[in-house]
């Protein structure tokens, strides 16, 4: 599978945790895993998948990111949908998103933004 190009493996109600061996799958341009009942952590070995330019995510179950760190290495990124997936405790998660520069299509609904405090004031959001 080291050619694949495109996985979308979403509503399909799987569950467990999110391989780690995904980040092994450099070729993709698309992974959709959204709407399944998976947990953890969204593995840092998706920094691995530099080719990718739509990453949907959204409504994994429950989710969570430990660090944004391999998002920033996603250069080819046009549409990102992390529905659901909480980055209250993501403080620089602007500034990731900021350095995708071919990113055309963001959705982060229900990502607990509001319960991230600094460096953003709650005036910088509300007007941005």
């Amino acid at each position: 599978m080291i050619r694949l190009r495109y996985l979308c493996l979403g509503l399909n109600d799987l569950n467990g945790t999110i391989p780690r061996s995904i980040g092994s799958l450099t070729k993709l341009w698309h992974l959709d895993l959204s709407d399944n009942s998976l947990y953890g952590i969204i593995p840092l070995e998706f920094g691995n998948l530099t080719n990718l330019q739509v990453i949907n995510l959204g409504s994994l179950g429950k989710c969570r990111v430990w660090n944004l760190e391999w998002l920033s290495h996603l250069s080819h990124l046009e549409a990102l949908k992390m529905d659901g997936i909480s980055l209250a405790k993501q403080n620089y998660w602007i500034g990731v998103i900021l350095s995708l520069r071919k990113l055309s299509s963001l959705s982060l609904d229900v990502c607990e933004l509001s319960q991230v405090m600094y460096p953003y004031s709650s005036s910088f959001l509300n007007s941005s």
